[in-house]
């Protein structure tokens, strides 16, 4: 039977703008639909057994197979408690608002989400630094994110210019938004910190807050420090070079 496998990411519709991301297949919508899994409160597809730590692909075919029917409603282990969006520092969830979306005759909802930019902003290692300081992603950047969606596009491709001046570092993936340049992805905390067992999520979230903060050094590395030790390790910074990673300070 004639068949073409969907990439698990980075391939989007002509018809849509970049900053909307539209796959030309949704593999959440097919995951949750098909009884793969469920959605989470942060519209991320979860499994009873792996939680939200699964990467999905999906393949077209002209076979006709025999549809099956999603979980029960009853098994979701996602108890809303808000853990996944507590973990993400770029509030690309809303935890208030959400969107209903009808697959098959079935209705299905999850947290909206904003701008697809904000958390690929974080993801893609732009920023990682908490609101408060006091933790961070696997990215050094420390640009604040602009609430206006207008401001976070224009401070995306001014960090686009300046995060081609770090240090390179081992690794990445090429990605058909930045070129010939590897990127390296930095967060995922939403679906690492996600687990069927609710104290299993707190620990992890935990694990997470009290890890410190990371900074580059001069030849590539990644160092994980206190939020103090962090601060003065930047205040010792050329200024030139700590403009790289924080735009105003």
């Amino acid at each position: 039977h004639p068949s073409v496998p969907v990439s698990a990411n980075d391939v989007y519709r002509a018809d849509a703008p970049l900053r909307d991301l539209c796959p030309p297949v949704s593999h959440r919508y097919l995951a949750v639909r098909s009884g793969v899994g469920h959605f989470g409160l942060s519209g991320n597809v979860i499994t009873k057994t792996e939680g939200a730590a699964i990467i999905l692909g999906s393949v077209v075919t002209t076979a006709e197979l025999v549809p099956t029917s999603p979980l029960p409603a009853d098994e979701n282990y996602c108890d809303n408690c808000g853990m996944c969006l507590a973990s993400c520092i770029s509030g690309f969830v809303n935890p208030r608002e959400k969107t209903d979306v009808m697959l098959g005759g079935i209705e299905f909802s999850y947290s909206k989400r904003g701008n697809y930019i904000r958390c690929g902003f974080v993801c893609g290692g732009h920023t990682g630094l908490h609101p408060s300081g006091k933790w961070s992603t696997w990215s050094p950047g420390r640009f604040e994110m602009p609430e206006d969606s207008k401001e976070l596009v224009a401070l995306w491709k001014r960090s686009m210019v300046l995060k081609r001046q770090w240090p390179r570092v081992e690794g990445g993936y090429y990605n058909f938004a930045v070129g010939d340049r590897r990127v390296w992805l930095t967060c995922n905390s939403c679906q690492l910190v996600c687990h069927p067992d609710p104290e299993e999520r707190k620990r992890r979230h935990k694990l997470l807050t009290d890890s410190g903060v990371v900074i580059q050094n001069p030849d590539g590395d990644l160092e994980v420090l206190t939020p103090e030790e962090a601060e003065k390790r930047l205040a010792a910074m050329n200024p030139e070079v700590r403009a790289l990673y924080e735009e105003s300070w």
